[in-house]
């Protein structure tokens, strides 16, 4: 498939977008050189039925789609932020939008599942 003037332009406002806004490094499976990233984690206020509420956070990751090729669900990633700190992540779902790829992610809690977790 032929890339587009628009295309073109596309992705050069999404590597300056990733160039601005990138706030956290991520090492992805089996590589040793870290990409930019977005990280995202929004905090999400579910109210009860009966009272009250919970609150969660939703954690998302923006990457540039050719720093993401192959990434897929239950992959763990590892990111690091700008205080130097890191921390394990899970993917849950990928999605695409461009030369942008967005990803759910979870805490990594210790365990990598090889088949999804499907309970009935």
């Amino acid at each position: 498939m032929q890339m587009t003037d628009f295309d073109s332009q596309m992705n050069q406002a999404d590597a300056q977008i990733m160039a601005t806004f990138s706030n956290v490094s991520v090492y992805l499976p089996g590589q040793s050189n870290a990409k930019p990233g977005i990280f995202d984690e929004p905090l999400s206020l579910i109210k009860v039925s009966g009272g009250g509420q919970i609150q969660r956070a939703d954690y998302t990751l923006s990457l540039l789609s050719d720093d993401a090729t192959g990434l897929r669900r239950r992959e763990v990633l590892t990111l690091e932020f700008q205080d130097g700190s890191t921390q394990k992540f899970t993917v849950v779902n990928p999605s695409e939008s461009g030369s942008m790829k967005k990803f759910t992610l979870e805490k990594y809690d210790g365990h990598h599942q090889s088949k999804p977790d499907i309970r009935y």
